[in-house]
């Protein structure tokens, strides 16, 4: 019996813990990104407040145990970052281009 008691107090602890880790919003969406296309966003500001690891069983087995849930709209705010700075850099080329023309 002490045993079945301990084992349950441990397993709600972790279970507690996994819930802790991310509070999820239910007016938010989700998505599941996985291993290796997740490492391009782990070093973006904000990516832990804004991204959980799969730790359940049954994702686990289907996705793997390097999987994220991560919230879409940050995910959409981070692509468009990126397609703003590539954007600012190409015309930043362009622009060093014909200064370089004009000065031959």
């Amino acid at each position: 019996m002490k045993v079945i008691a301990i084992f349950n107090l441990i397993k709600n602890i972790i279970i507690t813990l996994k819930l802790t880790t991310m509070k999820i919003d239910d007016n938010k969406t989700y998505i599941i990104i996985t291993f290796p296309e997740i490492q391009q966003y782990q070093d973006e500001p904000d990516f832990d407040e804004n991204a959980c690891l799969i730790n359940d069983s049954k994702f686990l087995d289907k996705y793997g145990s390097s999987a994220y849930f991560v919230d879409k709209e940050w995910i959409n705010n981070v692509h468009q970052r990126w397609h703003d700075e590539d954007y600012a850099d190409s015309n930043k080329r362009e622009i060093e281009d014909i200064n370089f023309l004009s000065n031959l």
